[in-house]
């Protein structure tokens, strides 16, 4: 049975104070994060995606640049060349490397994002294709970037500083 002073304890443990941005002590990295007090349930959940998107964009980047059939006639379609298909083979591939890369998983999950956008206006106005693989993809990755937002944020500030 839970009691009012436990239940107060744990309902304080989820709320988050503002924190500065601090960089971790012996950190060699430029990047500064905030302090993680990030759930390790929520922690593994978030690789987990991570690691089923940055699959399905491996698969589909590697078959890209393989050349396999359906892709070529796919980007025949598209008709902007077979070049077109190497290019987003190779960003797709690139984004899969920033998912599983720790300090670019919300780098990763933007790029990936902003090709999902691309290619959900490519099925609706070029293809005429059922968009729900671009769709689906593209919520996955917005949910990286929504769980991973303070990764973002921290890099953000570390460019900003950098600059002014």
């Amino acid at each position: 049975m839970t009691t009012i002073s436990s239940l107060s304890k744990y309902q304080l443990t989820f709320i988050r104070p503002q924190a500065s941005f601090e960089k971790p002590q012996g950190s060699r990295s430029n990047i500064e994060v905030l302090p993680d007090k990030t759930p390790a349930s929520r922690q593994i959940g978030v690789w987990a995606l991570q690691g089923v998107v940055a699959a399905a964009f491996f698969a589909a980047g590697g078959a890209k640049l393989a050349g396999v059939p359906f892709m070529v006639q796919l980007f025949d379609q598209i008709d902007i060349g077979q070049w077109f298909r190497i290019v987003t083979g190779l960003v797709e591939i690139a984004g899969a490397l920033a998912l599983v890369v720790p300090g670019f998983a919300s780098l990763g999950g933007l790029w990936l994002g902003f090709t999902m956008v691309c290619a959900l206006a490519t099925h609706l106005l070029v293809l005429h294709t059922n968009p729900a693989g671009a769709i689906v993809l593209g919520l996955a990755n917005a949910a990286i970037v929504y769980l991973r937002r303070d990764e973002l944020a921290a890099r953000v500030k570390s460019i900003l500083d950098r600059i002014f």
